[in-house]
């Protein structure tokens, strides 16, 4: 007994005392300039092992990222997406090179994206093009983390802000 207690108190102190990876606008910003560079994003964001949640493995296939994206744009969650959220969040994936319209994804023109709607339309544009840069049917982790940098970074000045990484977090 007297040995088991001061090894499951090791254990257990050990346990504790591992941190979770730092989520902390500074943490990210290693190099203290004030802004979160490309470089210094990726290697935070995989750090974090925030791409869990578009998969398990290594890379997610397109088809589960397409779906990520529609879950991720549909914020009022409730299954389908407005023209407001289209117009809102869409663009954020392509880098702001998207160009297509609203009334072109709304095949029923019922004014609202249903998963299928969303899905037919996002596998015939150019989001697969502007993510999986490898061209091999899937998004790495390396691959997503470099674009949601591109994601993160609103205002397109190749640098994450203060503000910019806390709308992402909260978006995320």
């Amino acid at each position: 007994m007297r040995l088991f207690l001061p090894v499951s108190i090791g254990l257990l102190t050990a346990a504790c005392s591992v941190t979770s990876p730092p989520w902390g606008y500074q943490d990210w910003d290693s190099d203290k300039s004030a802004g979160i560079d490309q470089g210094e994003f990726v290697t935070a964001y995989l750090q974090t092992h925030a791409f869990a949640k578009w998969s398990s493995n290594r890379t997610v296939t397109l088809l589960n990222f397409y779906d990520g994206v529609y879950t991720t744009v549909d914020k009022d969650g409730n299954n389908s997406i407005s023209r407001y959220e289209f117009d809102t969040q869409v663009k954020k994936f392509y880098y702001d090179q998207f160009r297509e319209q609203f009334k072109d994804w709304d095949a029923d023109a019922n004014d609202a994206l249903s998963r299928q709607e969303f899905m037919r339309a996002i596998e015939k544009s150019s989001l697969a093009a502007v993510w999986d840069t490898s061209c091999d049917g899937s998004i790495s982790e390396l691959e997503m983390a470099r674009g949601i940098f591109y994601y993160a970074d609103q205002n397109s000045d190749q640098r994450v802000d203060d503000l910019e990484f806390n709308i992402w977090k909260v978006n995320r």
